[in-house]
């Protein structure tokens, strides 16, 4: 079987796995000829599963702040300040997505990256989570 996070599926030989590209993709048609989106007129883009990935994190970041963000909110218009617990919260959330993002940006091959999804287990038979689980 093969995961298709990490791959289109099988190419036409049927035991060659066709992977997903990392970076973006400017898709051409078969003379090497921009595909051109009709709607935008700009040419057609495949995302890669670097910026995939690193806009998935920051969507999971920005809805763990959002739920705090009264408390910023408050202080800004003159009210109380943020709680300490809270204002070291948001910041762990904010480190936490610069660093796997760092990671994804750094992943230098389609292994690298998957390596970021890699779990383990403690000595006590624990899973750890992986580096993709940061929040």
């Amino acid at each position: 079987t093969w995961d298709n996070r990490f791959y289109w599926g099988y190419l036409d030989d049927n035991e060659t796995l066709n992977p997903r590209a990392l970076a973006d993709v400017s898709e051409v048609d078969g003379d090497g000829e921009a595909i051109i989106d009709e709607i935008t007129g700009e040419q057609m883009v495949t995302v890669g599963l670097k910026n995939q990935y690193i806009a998935q994190k920051k969507t999971e970041a920005n809805a763990l702040l959002h739920e705090t963000d009264w408390y910023v909110v408050r202080e800004a218009e003159g009210g109380s300040a943020v709680p300490d617990a809270i204002a070291t919260a948001r910041a762990a959330v904010r480190t936490a997505c610069a660093g796997i993002e760092t990671k994804i940006t750094n992943a230098s091959d389609l292994d690298a990256f998957m390596a970021l999804f890699d779990t383990s287990l403690d000595g006590d038979g624990n899973v750890v989570k992986s580096d993709m689980d940061c929040y």
